[in-house]
């Protein structure tokens, strides 16, 4: 398994540092007053009897980034999520940034991708250049 790993982290994600390394489902929204947690995605967020969040509205989130082990990965992982992205580089947001760090591997998330904490960043990529270098 690689210790050096690949992820996309949007404009509006908070610092990307160990500290906010906290994962949610894709789409979901974090909440602000604390990382640890996202909105439910069970409930509206007032069902006491949800077994997720209990009527509160916020799910825990996993430790760790999502993440893949490659430049390759990430590409074909944005293909199925993010076709328009892949497809026209010049949608992503200023900000958006592809991060190759090193970390320590904590679990998996939903869809099986790596859920790192980082120790060090090893490289940081614009979205449109990322998309560009690694082109077949």
């Amino acid at each position: 398994m690689s210790e050096t790993y690949y992820r996309l982290h949007w404009a509006d994600c908070p610092e990307f540092n160990s500290d906010n390394a906290w994962s949610k489902p894709w789409g979901s929204r974090a909440n602000p007053a604390d990382p640890t947690q996202h909105e439910c995605s069970c409930c509206p967020g007032d069902d006491p009897e949800c077994r997720w969040c209990e009527g509160t509205g916020w799910m825990e989130a996993r430790r760790g980034y999502s993440c893949l082990e490659s430049a390759e990965e990430l590409m074909a992982y944005m293909r199925g999520w993010a076709k328009d992205l892949v497809a026209d580089p010049s949608v992503a947001r200023p900000g958006d940034q592809v991060i190759v760090f090193r970390g320590q591997l904590v679990g998996r998330g939903d869809t099986d991708e790596y859920l790192v904490v980082p120790t060090e960043i090893v490289a940081q990529h614009g979205w449109a250049e990322f998309v560009a270098s690694s082109a077949p």
